[in-house]
């Protein structure tokens, strides 16, 4: 769980890794590795373990807020911030 919470934590921290709501398309060929890789070194993990619990945790969906057990998956990063501060 708290591994879990570092890799929201750090993955929200950068808005320039994921793209606007209108790029979603963008998105999805970006190589998804790739985002991975700063929060991986900022954190001192491997890119595969956060990818890993990323893809169990939310799908690779990066607007993905899971609060109490329940699921809500939102078209941008401030409609999830906004869930996230009033969990």
């Amino acid at each position: 769980m708290k591994i879990a919470l570092l890799c929201l934590a750090a993955l929200l921290s950068a808005p320039a890794v994921w793209p606007a709501s209108g790029e979603a398309q963008a998105a999805e060929d970006h190589d998804v590795k790739t985002l991975f890789e700063a929060p991986s070194q900022a954190l001192g993990l491997p890119a595969a373990l956060l990818m890993a619990v990323a893809e169990v945790e939310s799908g690779l969906k990066p607007w993905s807020v899971n609060v109490s057990g329940r699921s809500f998956r939102f078209a941008s990063r401030e409609e999830a911030l906004l869930k996230a501060r009033e969990a």
